[in-house]
């Protein structure tokens, strides 16, 4: 640890004890230098908590692992920890404030270079993550976003081999993957997202985006979407007999939105059907063939069922179609008890296969 460069207003705390100096000139006090540079192959053992009195020295202080073993746990309440060189990070990394930035040693954008591996998890509070374009982080632990906090990874890519939990915040990435996604709150936005476990969107403003870029393509093993979430998504294509939910009987809110280009339910079963009583839930998929390739039929790869309060429309990614023709097919009245309860809108011709 570099204890011997003080800034004025920066504090660093390691294992509880704080050391603090005061400069003869202004009587201020000097605390230790919040910046520990670690080379590879150094061990530094030990839990730092991170805290700056004054805001002007966060873009200088923080933890700098240049390929070295931190061991212990990291809380950022403001300045940055930076992952250079597949810096590794054996514990829990706290962000409560400031910034986490992961760089390649040489700024020259390999995945190899910067990938950091940190086995406590993250827990955001606060703060944000930063990732260059085309590194990556991978974990073997749960990340934990909350209200406040991001993680900018465009261009990127961000895993976890664990869960990826959401009360909040924002996260952007090109390749997002997890064991399981629990979004109870906050917005993803990605190009591809893979999921070997379930997925699910909960919550009125928490929005799932896939963006599909570069063509590609998100695959899950079941996707839940309730209590008046939003999803809009390009591509996606389901694990073999997963299924797509939009509304149940446990919805307290309704109102779901889920727009898809192309979703190939693989055997599976995409069913809309919320609450009775709630705000109505709303699906719209232009193609629910096997293949990407638009066409001007659409052949279900699945099935799929349609509850009262629901809309659901085929050949259109347009949520706002089959509502549209429902409002003029009942002089406004839309969905109704002892009307129309529900609606299955076809925008193209259809072709049913077999079974």
């Amino acid at each position: 640890m570099d204890a011997a460069v003080l800034q004025e207003g920066a504090l660093i705390v390691v294992d509880g004890k704080g050391q603090a100096l005061t400069d003869a000139s202004s009587g201020k006090p000097y605390y230790t230098y919040a910046h520990i540079d670690m080379d590879g192959g150094t061990l530094y053992e030990g839990n730092v908590l991170i805290e700056l009195a004054d805001d002007s020295f966060s873009e200088s202080a923080g933890v700098a692992i240049n390929g070295g073993l931190f061991r212990g746990d990291i809380e950022v309440r403001s300045g940055k920890v930076t992952f250079r060189s597949g810096g590794m990070l054996d514990g829990r990394l706290i962000i409560a404030g400031g910034k986490v930035e992961l760089l390649s040693s040489e700024g020259d954008a390999q995945l190899d270079d910067a990938e950091a591996n940190i086995t406590g998890g993250i827990e955001f509070t606060a703060g944000d993550l930063s990732i260059e374009s085309g590194e990556g982080l991978y974990m073997d632990s749960d990340i934990r976003i909350q209200v406040g906090s991001s993680i900018n990874a465009a261009g990127a890519s961000l895993g976890t081999a664990r869960t990826l939990d959401m009360d909040g915040g924002s996260l952007t990435a090109q390749h997002l993957t997890a064991n399981a996604l629990d979004m109870v709150g906050g917005t993803v936005d990605a190009e591809r997202l893979t999921v070997a476990g379930s997925t699910l969107v909960s919550g009125e403003g928490t929005r799932l985006t896939l963006n599909g870029g570069s063509g590609a393509t998100s695959r899950l093993n079941g996707l839940v979407v309730k209590n008046g979430a939003e999803a809009e998504i390009d591509c996606l294509e389901m694990e073999s007999g997963a299924d797509v939910q939009v509304g149940d009987a446990a919805d307290t809110a309704g109102g779901s939105t889920v727009s898809f280009g192309h979703l190939n339910l693989n055997g599976g079963m995409l069913t809309v059907d919320p609450a009775w009583g709630l705000e109505p839930s709303n699906v719209a998929v232009e193609n629910l063939s096997a293949s990407h390739t638009a066409a001007d039929s659409v052949t279900i790869n699945g099935s799929v069922g349609v509850g009262r309060n629901s809309y659901l429309a085929i050949g259109t990614s347009d949520t706002a179609w089959l509502p549209g023709k429902v409002e003029e097919a009942t002089g406004g009245t839309g969905l109704s008890d002892g009307g129309v309860e529900s609606a299955l809108g076809l925008y193209k011709p259809l072709t049913v296969g077999s079974g």
